[in-house]
């Protein structure tokens, strides 16, 4: 869910700004520094997503991809997220031997 709305909070921010920008005569400075500044949170969100699917997050590197990559990523986003698995740490409810 994360995920979806972090995309559809971007295009809503972005398509404003193209369209706005181009006839008002600034060129596109606002679309491309909200571009620049949203680049590492994309990432960071995109590598959740897939993780979040079971995937591995070097999967990303598909981007570098022109066309097949992103159609690839956007079907591993598609996949349904999994359950979360138990880990050992703090609070586990496995126990290791003791000797």
């Amino acid at each position: 869910m994360e995920f979806w709305l972090f995309i559809a909070l971007n295009a809503l921010i972005s398509l404003p700004l193209k369209l706005i920008a181009d006839p008002v005569g600034i060129g596109l400075i606002p679309y491309d520094v909200f571009g620049y500044a949203i680049i590492i949170p994309s990432l960071a969100v995109a590598v959740r997503r897939l993780r979040d699917g079971g995937n591995s997050p070097w999967l990303i590197i598909f981007l570098l991809l022109p066309l097949i990559g992103t159609v690839v990523l956007i079907v591993l986003w598609l996949q349904r997220s999994q359950e979360p698995t138990a880990q050992r740490g703090v609070g586990s409810t496995s126990h290791s031997p003791t000797t």
